[in-house]
């Protein structure tokens, strides 16, 4: 009786995909002759011979499956980049803040990815909790017209009015206040009856909103300064200069006890004289 073999096993052995598929013992047991005759034959031999392609590409990922393990070490490997990597960066102050600003496009890209790349596995690239990542979702997802930042009221209620956040901008980028402390510009819209929240709250909002702090000065390593162990040890003086609504210069002349900080005397000219510290 002939043997009739299976045209995907003509397939496999044109494009020379028997040992990927047949074991040695199935391979042997098909003809030299047959495995000749297939090799050289062409695809167009046989109609909508097309379909075979997509037996090539499920061959590939079998093969690719079957390589499992090796995929498995390569992720460990770049996880264990990834870990050395945070480590290094852990103390560089802002990368959080860096990540939380750009949380729409990591939920996003996360989100994309998750039928590929467990959700857990992704976010230890980014060094984040499930938590942060789900608290990140509902920000992105559930956006809230009723917010400043488009934030879910229900899951975050305590937040400021769209129209006190404004306020807090609107004072902030005053240029009569552009070189007043925080504190100053808080305490300013609070006289003005123009916002009733705490200081920390302003403190955040300014955060969120950008508003960073100006940059401070670090003494130097050689600063020594002065030192009093009594009363009257050490006198200092001072020039202030105040102009008053008139735009008329006033030079406060003061001097100070070092030790007590008391003020001694004071005078008010209407120029620099040390005549007046004197006198």
């Amino acid at each position: 009786m002939r043997t009739s073999w299976d045209t995907s096993i003509k397939h496999l052995a044109r494009h020379g995909l028997l040992s990927d598929i047949l074991n040695v013992e199935q391979i042997a047991s098909i003809p030299s002759s047959n495995l000749s005759r297939w090799r050289h034959e062409s695809d167009s031999k046989y109609l909508y011979s097309e379909i075979n392609e997509i037996i090539k590409q499920e061959i590939e990922f079998i093969k690719r499956m079957n390589q499992s393990s090796k995929i498995k070490k390569i992720n460990e490997s770049y996880f264990k980049l990834a870990d050395t990597f945070h480590h290094v960066i852990s103390n560089i102050k802002g990368v959080k803040s860096i990540l939380k600003s750009q949380k729409e496009l990591i939920v996003n890209t996360i989100d994309s990815l998750s039928d590929s790349i467990p959700i857990n596995n992704a976010l230890k690239l980014f060094n984040i909790s499930r938590t942060t990542y789900q608290n990140y979702k509902t920000i992105v997802i559930h956006k809230c017209e009723a917010s400043y930042f488009k934030w879910c009221t229900r899951r975050f209620s305590n937040q400021l009015l769209v129209k006190e956040v404004s306020t807090i901008k609107s004072y902030l980028s005053n240029d009569d206040y552009r070189h007043w402390s925080k504190s100053c510009i808080y305490l300013r819209a609070i006289r003005d009856n123009s916002l009733s929240c705490g200081l920390s709250t302003f403190y955040k909002y300014c955060r969120l909103l950008g508003f960073s702090n100006l940059k401070t000065f670090k003494k130097s390593d050689g600063y020594n300064p002065l030192e009093t162990s009594r009363p009257n040890e050490v006198w200092c003086a001072d020039v202030t200069i105040f102009k008053t609504q008139d735009y008329i210069k006033h030079y406060i002349h003061i001097l100070m006890d070092h030790y007590s900080k008391k003020i001694i005397g004071y005078r008010i000219e209407g120029f620099s004289s040390g005549e007046a510290i004197r006198s």
